[in-house]
């Protein structure tokens, strides 16, 4: 794995990433860098597009995910800076209590160029 594919930690046992692929994917794993495929999410990554209806469900799996101690997770998607990032946020946001901005800030922090579209940082904001 090249340096630009490899994720970065936001967090013990929590990373995020971008991987060659079309469409964004959240996955599980028990071994460092070794994923599989547990959850699957196909959004474009368009303003237009209506993530909001996802929002939940990556939350709801992030935390799941996390609540087993062996478990680690990347969020990931093309590039990792919307999509992923969206879905990161959201888990913060739902389960951790943070704002819109303060989430972003907090990945920011990890990784300077999450960047979400502005479609999905109005449906973030809610």
């Amino acid at each position: 794995m090249n340096e630009e594919n490899r994720p970065t930690q936001i967090e013990d046992r929590l990373f995020i990433g971008g991987i060659q692929h079309r469409d964004t994917n959240i996955l599980n794993s028990n071994s460092n860098y070794s994923f599989t495929i547990f959850k699957f999410i196909e959004i474009d990554d368009l303003e237009t597009e209506d993530f909001e209806q996802y929002f939940d469900e990556c939350a709801d799996f992030i935390n799941t995910t996390l609540t087993n101690p062996s478990n680690q997770i990347l969020v990931h998607c093309q590039a990792g800076q919307s999509r992923s990032a969206s879905a990161l946020i959201a888990y913060y946001i739902k389960y951790r209590g943070l704002t819109l901005e303060d989430a972003l800030s907090y990945v920011r922090e990890r990784k300077p160029d999450v960047s979400p579209n502005k479609g999905f940082q109005r449906q973030l904001n809610v």
